[in-house]
């Protein structure tokens, strides 16, 4: 998801610069703290035009609202919604994409600042054999391993593949550890 943002953002006529963010660049410590990042995020944003503002798994952030949200969540959903709507300030140039796994998490004036909706299923066969095949670039595997772990991780998506070649690697290095220190434990 991120990747195709960031492609979309160099695609343009005009390249746009690209602003991704989660949802701990939201969250402060302080009381009021967050609202400011919100409204600070959208003012970096407007100074930066064209741009792209990506925020990953917004449904953290920006859930149904509720009886028992307390007052910080619902003033950072407030803010985000004025600076989404551009509350008088020129939103042009300025693309707002958003991700999430659980959309029907979102508030739905969330879903009404987003008119644009698309699906992005898991990666085909080719697909997870490129992922890997990039993942494992350098590490001394060959084709036919990548296809054959492409074959056998269907459902799988980017970043659980991505877990996946991180844990073999972790594996395969705590072993070969293990075989020049014997005696370690």
């Amino acid at each position: 998801q991120t990747s195709a943002s960031r492609t979309g953002a160099r695609k343009t006529q005009r390249p746009a610069k690209f602003l991704s963010l989660t949802s701990a660049e939201f969250h402060g410590v302080y009381i009021g703290e967050s609202e400011k990042r919100v409204r600070a995020i959208f003012d970096v944003a407007r100074k930066h035009k064209p741009i792209v503002v990506f925020v990953d798994e917004i449904d953290s952030i920006l859930g149904q609202r509720n009886a028992s949200d307390g007052a910080y969540a619902k003033n950072v959903k407030t803010q985000f919604l004025i600076e989404a709507d551009g509350a008088g300030k020129d939103r042009t140039g300025i693309l707002l994409v958003a991700a999430t796994n659980n959309p029907w998490l979102l508030d739905d004036a969330v879903l009404r600042r987003f008119p644009n909706k698309y699906y992005v299923g898991l990666p085909n066969d080719v697909a997870r054999a490129s992922l890997l095949a990039k993942a494992l670039q350098g590490q001394g595997v060959s084709n036919h391993e990548i296809q054959t772990l492409a074959s056998e991780t269907i459902g799988y998506s980017p970043s659980e593949l991505l877990s996946v070649v991180q844990g073999a690697i972790v594996k395969a290095a705590t072993q070969f550890r293990k075989k020049l220190r014997p005696n370690d434990k």
